[in-house]
């Protein structure tokens, strides 16, 4: 009995054998198994590289905003930088008060006196019709310029006074600037040397307004 039990076991296996064959179905072989087995691997290694990639683009953005930190960081530095170029300004006329005895210690008025002789030699290439017309013009607010300082400091007790003038002078400086540039234009064959002198006259201004801000906050250091 046992032994046909036994029998019919085997029968039926390759029966069932037999008919997976017949309906195209294998069993699963090693290699199929191994291929499974290095796809998981190969998604894996996939997902891996993904995480990776994500990393990289975190890091990069990361370093983005560290970049644009340190390039904001150098323009307050930069600003920083400049701030003490008006402090400087400001101590050297600081330093030039203190040892001014007259107004020819004053750098406004030596600049001014120098270029009103300038202007005042220039103004005589002009032509004939223009040596009564701008030529006269330019060598009276050149002179203007020079002039007020010295009438300003010599009322130096008195705030307003030095001011009014020293704004008179600044006034007077931006009129020659005026006529220089309107000789350029008329005369191109002077331009040079018309436009050298408009250059220092723009240097003069500046110069100047400095002082009467100077004098506005500190007047009381002439008396």
């Amino acid at each position: 009995m046992s032994y046909l039990l036994s029998v019919n076991s085997i029968n039926r296996v390759n029966g069932l054998s037999q008919q997976h064959s017949k309906n195209g179905i294998k069993e699963p072989t090693t290699e199929n198994r191994q291929q499974k087995t290095d796809n998981r691997k190969q998604t894996t290694e996939n997902r891996q590289r993904t995480t990776d990639n994500g990393q990289q683009t975190t890091d990069n953005r990361k370093q983005t905003t560290e970049n644009r930190q340190q390039k904001t960081e150098n323009r307050e530095q930069t600003t920083d930088n400049r701030e003490p170029t008006t402090e400087n300004r400001q101590q050297k006329i600081k330093q030039n008060s203190k040892n001014m005895k007259s107004y020819k210690d004053l750098d406004i008025y030596n600049l001014s006196l120098s270029l009103f002789y300038r202007t005042h030699g220039f103004s005589l290439k002009l032509p004939k019709h223009e040596l009564y017309e701008l030529g006269s013009q330019i060598r009276r607010s050149a002179d203007s310029v020079a002039t007020n300082i010295v009438e300003g400091y010599g009322r130096k007790r008195y705030k307003m006074d030095f001011i009014k003038f020293l704004t008179y002078s600044h006034a007077s400086n931006l009129e020659t600037i005026c006529h220089l540039e309107k000789l350029a234009f008329l005369y191109p064959d002077l331009a040079i040397e018309l436009n050298l002198l408009q250059k220092e006259y723009d240097i003069l201004g500046a110069k100047l307004f400095s002082f009467l801000r100077y004098v506005e906050n500190n007047w009381n250091k002439f008396e």
